[in-house]
């Protein structure tokens, strides 16, 4: 029923139409995405085009840079999508297809309910965002409450950040020394998602310097936490909580989902949950 297409010889306005109609809202999958994030990319199709699934390459310098199929960076899902529901052999179709090809890393997405039990499960906190501001509000956990009224008495100010500005912010707060390639590689991607107009970048000012800051991709009605990055004051007057709320209050019943993008970080996704979200696991083949 599958079979894989090299990337040369996709048919790209299908394959577009494909991801296009999936229900998830996931744009990790879009080809002009895929071109960006990984080195080069097939495709597992399903009949005309009916449901597909990105199996992305990397090269990996330790290993004379060898194509290695490997999830790649700022792409947190992939998995199948399709542009009706399809059944669990059909899933499982595409999976035995992709294990013939001896993936290193390959993540699925949340939607592919499979009854593959071996394969590691990693966090994903979504909120439903399909109801008034109060209705969330009343999820939120009392630390987070407490975290937003000390915010909101030390005068902090958020507003749009210019990419270069993101990009200097990030390398100077990031806990280790970022790697030249992975600059260049996290400047690339927030680029090509900004010209496409799928991005937006906001910061949070304490005493007019920039305390914490986070790009935020929208698509279906869906907005994905994509990067973000907060200095030691920022922490201390929850600039970060300060943000996330107000971009929920501007945000609720407008879309559908606030996409956390994780964490299996303990802290991390304590934080995550804080705001009322709820675990969207998908599973992960390493």
């Amino acid at each position: 029923m599958v079979k894989l297409i090299e990337q040369k010889k996709i048919d790209r306005i299908k394959y577009r139409h494909c991801v296009e109609a999936s229900n998830d809202g996931l744009f990790y999958a879009l080809d002009w995405y895929l071109d960006v994030v990984a080195h080069d990319w097939d495709c597992i199709v399903m009949g005309d085009y009916l449901a597909v699934m990105p199996i992305p390459y990397m090269r990996i310098r330790s290993k004379l840079y060898t194509r290695k199929i490997i999830q790649p960076p700022f792409c947190q899902q992939l998995g199948v999508f399709s542009k009706a529901d399809i059944t669990l052999d059909v899933i499982e179709d595409f999976y035995k297809t992709l294990e013939k090809l001896r993936p290193v890393k390959y993540h699925f997405n949340s939607a592919n309910a499979m009854r593959m039990d071996t394969l590691e499960e990693k966090n994903n906190f979504e909120l439903d965002m399909a109801r008034p501001y109060e209705d969330i509000q009343k999820g939120y956990s009392k630390n987070l409450k407490r975290n937003l009224a000390k915010a909101k008495k030390s005068g902090l100010i958020i507003d749009e950040v210019a990419l270069e500005d993101f990009v200097s912010c990030k390398t100077a707060w990031a806990k280790h020394q970022m790697k030249k390639s992975q600059v260049d590689q996290m400047i690339m991607t927030l680029k090509a998602i900004t010209v496409k107009d799928f991005g937006k970048i906001l910061g949070v000012k304490c005493d007019e310097q920039l305390v914490a800051i986070a790009f935020f991709v929208e698509y279906k009605g869906r907005i994905i936490h994509l990067v973000s990055a907060t200095n030691e004051m920022g922490k201390t007057v929850g600039a970060m909580s300060y943000l996330m709320d107000a971009l929920i209050q501007e945000k609720a019943e407008k879309v559908r989902i606030l996409d956390f993008e994780g964490s299996m970080i303990p802290g991390v996704a304590r934080f995550f949950k804080s705001f009322g979200s709820e675990n969207k696991a998908y599973k992960v083949y390493q």
